[in-house]
Parts: C-alpha cells; sequence; structure tokens
C-alpha cells in the first residue's frame, strides 16, 4: 500500500509535500491491520480521498461544495479508524487511540477553509510553505499527532552527516538530493566514478548511496578501489538496486556494503537506512578511537612496567600471562625459551610447572608428589585477592612474591629480589638469640629452647633432661693481664672445645662474661651427664697457647636433673646453686643439685689430675720459654 501510495504521488505532482506525509503515515498505519480487513479498506480509501481533496482545491470555488463532502468523507473515515482502534485490546493500539481521540477534537473545533487554491504549493516546492497551508486547513496537528504516536525515534534516528549520492541520472538524484536535505544532511551529488573518488579524497564523507542500475558493471570495482585506498577511511554504502532481486541483494551483502534498498525508494525507509549506517560508522570509529586509546594505554602501561625494579606480570581472567617486563627473565631466564610464553597462552600453573622443570628451586624434599603439592598450593594463593610467598632459588637468591587479583577478574605478579633484605633480617634475627663473640644462642635462646626441651619431654622413654651451668675459674687473671682481645680471643677457645664436647641436639650457649650452659637433651642415665661433665673438665684444663703464650683454666659445672613439675627457671637456679658449691669447695670439678639437696654428701672430686689441673688455674698463666 505504501508502494501505491508513492506511485498515485509520482503520477500527482501536484500533490502537496505534506499531504504525502498524512497519506505516508496512513499507509504506514495500515501495516498493523488485516489485509483486505475493514480498516484497510478505509485507509485506502481515506488516500484517495485526500488526493480529490487536492485536486478539487485546485479548482474554482463553485466546486466548493463538493470539497466539503470530500472532507467529512475524510473526517468520517479517520473516526471509522479511531473505532477500530477503540475495539482493539492490545497495548500496541493505546497510544493511537489516544491520538485519534485528540485528530477527532480538532476536526471537530476547526472545520476546512472554503478555499485555499491560492495558497497551494505543488510538490516540487519547499517543505515550509506547504506545512503553512496544512496549519491553514489544521492539518498540522494531523500530522503531528500521528508522527508522534507512529515515530519515538531513538537518539541515533536523530544523527546526521555528509552524504554522497553517486548517481547521473538528474531526475531521481535531485529527488533523493532533496528527500535527504529535509532530514537535515549535507549532500553532494556525483556523476561519475572519478568525481566520486575526488570528493571522497578531499572531504568528509559518511556515507554514499549509489544508483546500481547505473553503475552495475563497475560497481564492485569501485567499492573495492574504495576499501584499498589510504586516503579514504572506512564509508557505509547504501545501494539503491532493482525490488526483489535476490541475486543483487545477495551480492551487495557479501560484498560487505553497508545495505541495499530497492525502488521506488520508501521515505521512511531511507530516512531509517540513512540514519543506521550513519550509526554503524559512527560505532566504526569510536571503535577506532577506543581501540587507538587502548593501544596507546597499553604502550604507556608496558613502558611503566618495563621502568619497575620488580619481575612484574599481569594475567587474564583465564590467568593466562598476557604482559610482562624484562626484569622477570632475570629471575626466570629459561622462559625467554618457552615456546609456549612466545605465542601467548601461558597459564600461572604452566609458568610454575617451566620454573619446576628447569630446577631453578631449592627444595628440601625433591619429590615428584612434593612439587605437584607446592604447585597446586601456590595456585590456590594465586586466586586469594592478595597474597605473598618466598621462592628460593638454586643460584642463592631468595625471590618475594606478591600476587593480587585486579578488578577486571585477572591477576597480577610482582616477584622481588629479597636476597639482601632477607640476609639482613636474618643477621638480625641472629643477633637477637646469640651472642656477638662466639656466635652462641645467647640467654634468651637457652631459655626458648629449654622451654621447648620440657615440653618435649617424655618421662616414658626413660631419658634424662639435664642442664650445666659452667663458670670458668681464672679467666679474670688472663684478661685482667693480657687485656680483652686476649680475653675475647680465649673465650672463642673455649667455645669451640665445648662445642666438640656436646652432641648436635644439645643446646650450648654463653649466658654473658665467662659463664656458659648446656642443655643435655637425651642423657640415658646419670652417668652419660657425668661423662660429658668430666669430658668439658679435661678439654678445658689443656692449655690454650697464643703467640707463645700458655694460658691455663678450669672449669666450675653446677648440674640440675629435671622431674616433672619443675620449670625452666628452676631448673636453671638449681644447676646455678650447684656450680657455686663447687666454686666454694675448691673449683674445677662438677656437682650434682641432687647431691646438695640430699646434703651433706661431699662434692664429688675428680681424678688426682683434675686436682692438679684446679692448682695450675690458681697459679695463672704460664709463658712458654
Amino acid at each position: 500500500m505504501q508502494q501505491n501510495w508513492e506511485q498515485s504521488v509520482q503520477t500527482s505532482p501536484s500533490l502537496e509535500v505534506s499531504f504525502l506525509s498524512v497519506g505516508y503515515y496512513l499507509s504506514t498505519l495500515s501495516q498493523h491491520f488485516p489485509k483486505d480487513g475493514e480498516a484497510s479498506e478505509i485507509v485506502k480509501e481515506s488516500l484517495t480521498v485526500l488526493t480529490q481533496i487536492n485536486s478539487t482545491l485546485q479548482e474554482t470555488s463553485k466546486n466548493s461544495e463538493n470539497l466539503k463532502k470530500l472532507k467529512e468523507q475524510f473526517s468520517c473515515n479517520l473516526n471509522s479508524i479511531k473505532a477500530y482502534l477503540t475495539d482493539k485490546n492490545s497495548d500496541h493500539f493505546i497510544e493511537l487511540k489516544d491520538v485519534f481521540q485528540r485528530i477527532e477534537n480538532s476536526l471537530n473545533s476547526q472545520d476546512f477553509p472554503e478555499s485555499a487554491s491560492e495558497d497551494f504549493i505543488v510538490y516540487e516546492q519547499e517543505t515550509s510553505t506547504g506545512n503553512q497551508y496544512l496549519h491553514s486547513m489544521g492539518f498540522d496537528r494531523i500530522v503531528n499527532m500521528i508522527n508522534a504516536a507512529s515515530m519515538h525515534e531513538p537518539e541515533w534516528m536523530s544523527r546526521t552527516g555528509t552524504l554522497m549520492v553517486l548517481d547521473n541520472n538528474p531526475n531521481t538524484s535531485q529527488a533523493l538530493m532533496r528527500r535527504l536535505t529535509r532530514e537535515g544532511h549535507r549532500v553532494i551529488n556525483a556523476e561519475t566514478e572519478s568525481q566520486a573518488m575526488d570528493c571522497l579524497r578531499t572531504q568528509s564523507i559518511e556515507t554514499i548511496l549509489v544508483d546500481y542500475l547505473m553503475f552495475k558493471d563497475s560497481l564492485y570495482d569501485f567499492l573495492k578501489k574504495i576499501e584499498e585506498d589510504p586516503h579514504i577511511g572506512y564509508i557505509p554504502i547504501i545501494i539503491i538496486g532493482p525490488p526483489e532481486n535476490m541475486e543483487v541483494m545477495q551480492q551487495i551483502t557479501e560484498s560487505g556494503v553497508g545495505d541495499y534498498l530497492a525502488k521506488p525508494v520508501n521515505p521512511a525507509l531511507l530516512k531509517m537506512r540513512v540514519h543506521a549506517v550513519l550509526e554503524k560508522k559512527y560505532a566504526f570509529e569510536q571503535r577506532v578511537i577506543r581501540s587507538q586509546e587502548m593501544q596507546r594505554t597499553r604502550r604507556e602501561l608496558e613502558a611503566a612496567i618495563q621502568d619497575l625494579p620488580d619481575g612484574f606480570a599481569i594475567f587474564d581472567q583465564g590467568n593466562r600471562l598476557v604482559m610482562h617486563n624484562d626484569k622477570l627473565f632475570e629471575f626466570y631466564p629459561h622462559l625467554k625459551n618457552q615456546e609456549v610464553m612466545n605465542r601467548g597462552g601461558l597459564t600461572f600453573e604452566k609458568f610454575m610447572e617451566a620454573n619446576i622443570s628447569a630446577g631453578i628451586y631449592l627444595f628440601e624434599n625433591k619429590e615428584k608428589d612434593s612439587s605437584r603439592h607446592w604447585i597446586e598450593d601456590k595456585k590456590a594463593n594465586f586466586l586469594l585477592p592478595a597474597c605473598q610467598w618466598e621462592e628460593s632459588l638454586i643460584n642463592g637468591m631468595t625471590l618475594g612474591i606478591t600476587t593480587y587479583r585486579t578488578p577486571d577478574g585477572g591477576g597480577a605478579l610482582v616477584a622481588k629480589d629479597i636476597s639482601k633484605d632477607k640476609a639482613q633480617h636474618q643477621d638480625l634475627t641472629f643477633l637477637a638469640y646469640h651472642d656477638s663473640l662466639t656466635g652462641l644462642p645467647n640467654r634468651k635462646a637457652f631459655h626458648q629452647k629449654l622451654n621447648q626441651s620440657i615440653l618435649n619431654y617424655n618421662e616414658a622413654e626413660d631419658k634424662l633432661l639435664a642442664v650445666l651451668f659452667l663458670d670458668l675459674d681464672g679467666f679474670k687473671v688472663i684478661n685482667d693481664s693480657y687485656g680483652h682481645e686476649m680475653g675475647d680471643w680465649l673465650l672463642n677457645q673455649v667455645s669451640q672445645r665445648l662445642r666438640r664436647c656436646v652432641r648436635g641436639d644439645d643446646v650450648l650457649a654463653r649466658f654473658g662474661g665467662d659463664e656458659f650452659c648446656i642443655t643435655l637433651n637425651h642423657a640415658s642415665n646419670r652417668i652419660k651427664v657425668e661423662m660429658v661433665a668430666s669430658r668439658i673438665l679435661k678439654s678445658i684444663s689443656e692449655p690454650f697457647i697464643r703467640n707463645d703464650i700458655s694460658m691455663t683454666i678450669g672449669v666450675s659445672i653446677g648440674i640440675g636433673v629435671y622431674s616433672v613439675g619443675v620449670d625452666s627457671e628452676s631448673l636453671l637456679k638449681e644447676a646455678d646453686s650447684a656450680m657455686y658449691a663447687v666454686k666454694q669447695d675448691g673449683k674445677g670439678k662438677f656437682c650434682f643439685y641432687d647431691d646438695i639437696r640430699e646434703e651433706k654428701s661431699s662434692i664429688k672430686p675428680e681424678p688426682a689430675k683434675a686436682q692438679e689441673d684446679g692448682q695450675q688455674n690458681a697459679d695463672g698463666p704460664q709463658e712458654i720459654s
């Protein structure tokens, strides 16, 4: 019906353009009605009446009676359409019902003028003049309300641009250009391909409308030239060709052309298609802008990542490595040769597996199952919002690994060389728990280890837990005679001899000055403890020689044996009390606290050689002649 209406307009060029709009909207409305139904017939009749109204207006005033009848018939037809809509319950017709109610009110409140033939403007004239004529008739409200009801345009339907019409037929090209100009577009006409190419290279054209019949033999070559020309960007194209030619439409579609319109051109379809391809070009340009912006941002990000002092890697939502800096290769040099990394797709799990395969990690347990468990543990850590761990490498380096999840669902990894920090921390920790002169555990560390030994003590094992408190005899004389430097050297020599007197699971510590403590964790019986004490007495009693100076000292040892219920402080006090008992009884011996408590038993003396050593201690150091 739309094509029939436009054909009637073409055969009646005197029909004013705004009448065409009314007729077109009525024709569009009929698409919602059943074909060959009563409502469709009324619309057809209304279009005929509308044409007759125009014809009658151009005749003399003697036809005013006929004009009046035609107007009444037209109003009756509109009311019939309104009645048809009223019978419908579909939401689709709700707005149209209201529109036609207002149309009816408008027609009842204002009659058509008796004559307007002098104001009538033919089809070729401008729309603004035609709208003035419609306003004089009261038809402007009809047009506006029908337009408001049937054309709720989205934002993209208001987009305009610079268009090119490629057509060498002045009649069809000028008509098409007028329509497009009324829609707010800037339109340029080209009659030949060379004109079109020159225009495309010098002006910003957003859409091309090409007449298929005029250029069908060279159309595809022309489209290829546009596509391959470096000075011409992406331009959507609308082909205007024969109607219902599926072969042509298929060829056009396969060539990637923007759209296809069949002749005679439907104004509404033309408007919609032009706006659609303009929106398509706008969307394409926005994608290009976003892509360029993303590429620029990526380059800036890559440059920033390269400047980082630490190894850095970014993983996408599938935990695949998508970006990294060169610093990462300093820690994991084998990754440079990873084919999967070169072509992308290296997941975090494969990343860890590649490191293990390269053997860069320092594992205490090198079993395959242990490595697999380690990978699974790190995968779980990587999925946490944030996590930190350390990796010890076989080259002696220690890496601090920090991972966190990014807002887009991916992940980032930072690898930092913390070897120096680790060493400094270990040095600080060592100093906090060790004697700076001898390197032995200090008083604080000894208390911690003794408490742990008490916690681990199992009475059922029938083992002894004993503490030996040692105080050197004669050390002050040497320190005063030869100075602190010689005294420090002597303390180091004593600590070395004591180390050789105990086992690996025993604890030897320097309490300060010339005092030392030993924990024997697994002595089988009291005799074994006595053997260790005797060994210490013998070792320390042997001369210490430095720079032709021979120095002889001794040691007094007090021994406390743990019993259930005694804490570490009490056990140390027992050993300390036993050591002072030895000092009071002549030095150079050992004594159990139990012997003091049971009392009155004398301190068990050592063999004659030990007594002789004790006598030498009293005599002080002797120079070797």
